[in-house]
C-alpha cells in the first residue's frame, strides 16, 4: 500500500513539472522600434528575446538581452476572435501622439498583446 502512495505522488509530481514546462519558454525575438519603459525598467530600442514564464490567466512575458531578463511584464490575452499575425512583432501605435508600443505574440495558437509606454 505504502508503494501505491509513493508512486501516485511522483506521478503527481512529474505532471505538475511537466505542466508548467508547457507554460513556458522561448517565445521568439523582437525588435522595439523606440526606447519602451517595461514595468517601470527603460528598455532602449533594440532586439530581445522573449520568454514566457509563469502561466495561468495573466503569464508574463519576460525581456532578455544576452541571456540576461532586462524587464518583465503581465501579458494581455486577446479574445479568441482577434487574430494576430504568426510570430513577434512589435509596431508604434498607428497615431502620431500615441507613445505606445503594441507587441503582439502568436505562438503555437497562444496569442499575447503587450501596450508598452514609449521612454522619453
Amino acid at each position: 500500500m505504502r508503494i501505491i502512495g509513493i508512486v501516485a505522488l511522483l506521478t503527481a509530481l512529474t505532471t505538475t513539472v511537466q505542466g508548467q514546462g508547457a507554460k513556458s519558454g522561448s517565445l521568439g525575438t523582437v525588435r522595439l522600434p523606440q526606447s519602451v519603459i517595461v514595468d517601470g525598467a527603460t528598455l532602449p530600442a533594440g532586439t530581445y528575446e522573449l520568454r514566457l514564464s509563469g502561466g495561468g490567466d495573466a503569464p508574463t512575458v519576460e525581456f532578455l538581452q544576452k541571456g540576461q531578463v532586462r524587464a518583465r511584464t503581465l501579458t494581455i490575452m486577446p479574445p479568441e476572435k482577434e487574430k494576430l499575425p504568426p510570430g513577434v512583432h512589435a509596431s508604434r501605435a498607428p497615431k502620431d501622439d500615441d507613445p505606445y508600443v503594441r507587441v503582439t505574440i502568436n505562438r503555437g495558437g497562444q496569442q499575447y498583446l503587450l501596450y508598452l509606454p514609449g521612454a522619453k
